[in-house]
């Protein structure tokens, strides 16, 4: 059976085991979602059981926090309808749609999905379109940046050439460019290889970017924090309150204790605060049997 059929026979079980009360829309929807995210491996679809469709769906509504009853429901369509990061949750070697992920998991298993080096650039190739002026996008990814270089021993700057850049940003849209249109996928970025090979992250131009909650559209900040945390070497967490879980979350912008701090630490140790080094003028003083100097830096 090929993918595609494999896909057929998935909606099908999908609406047998909800008694009928969900679109054929909705369901096709919930099963392209657990193929690209994970939860159903490409393999399983050519000789797809409902067994192997319940334990992917348990494994999503174990992953969210919700009720592990393996059948697509209302709140479990709803959980999949989250805007969220494009990255996959469970990795598909054998998935094409995630042929950018494909070492993802060995690397992160081997601890070797980081960088060998401390000191990283980046640039920005491209612009979100929308009420944000480009002087105000290149401030919040650089804040975006020094809410990682402020919990952990890395540190990250803007440079102007390509050529100079670890990291390269820019917007994208339609499936070419692995987005969904608006809502959904809001951005994504790749995780190093170990290897300091350049990386790319994107974000998706359908969106409605915003820098405040007083408008109407996706927190470009948020965002760009959890999309920097993927390219530093950090996959996906299970604590809904974390930056790094999957999920846009509009009242988390930046790295919690809880998760985030800990496991980039284990990456790259933490911010030790740099030494300052003073110059002093020299100056003889001669004191007198019984006198004391006090010296004092200003």
């Amino acid at each position: 059976m090929s993918a595609s059929r494999g896909k057929k026979e998935v909606v099908r079980l999908l609406k047998k085991a909800s008694g009928g009360k969900q679109s054929p829309e909705r369901l096709q929807f919930a099963t392209g979602y657990l193929a690209f995210f994970g939860y159903l491996g490409i393999e399983l679809l050519s000789n797809v059981t409902s067994e192997d469709i319940e334990k992917g769906v348990k494994a999503f509504q174990k992953w969210w926090g919700l009720k592990a009853d393996g059948i697509v429901g209302e709140k479990t369509l709803r959980a999949m309808e989250i805007p969220r990061c494009g990255c996959p949750d469970k990795q598909d070697a054998d998935n094409p749609e995630q042929s950018g992920y494909n070492n993802m998991q060995a690397l992160v298993q081997e601890n070797r999905a980081k960088w060998n080096k401390t000191g990283l650039k980046y640039t920005v190739q491209g612009y979100v379109g929308g009420k944000i002026p480009k002087a105000k996008q290149k401030e919040i990814i650089r804040r975006a940046w020094g809410a990682w270089n402020n919990v952990c021993g890395i540190h990250v700057e803007e440079v102007s050439n390509v050529k100079d850049a670890d990291i390269v940003i820019k917007g994208g849209q339609g499936p070419e460019h692995q987005f969904d249109g608006r809502g959904g996928t809001l951005a994504w970025a790749y995780l190093p290889d170990g290897n300091d090979t350049r990386l790319t992250m994107k974000f998706d131009l359908a969106e409605t970017w915003v820098n405040s909650h007083k408008e109407r559209g996706i927190l470009m900040y948020n965002v760009a924090v959890h999309e920097f945390g993927h390219l530093l070497g950090l996959t996906h967490s299970k604590v809904s309150s974390a930056v790094m879980a999957p999920f846009y979350n509009p009242m988390v912008s930046k790295p919690q204790a809880k998760d985030d701090i800990s496991r980039i630490q284990k990456l790259y140790g933490k911010n030790e605060p740099q030494a300052s080094s003073i110059m002093l003028s020299a100056r003889q003083v001669t004191l007198a049997p019984g006198e004391e100097i006090l010296v004092t830096c200003e």
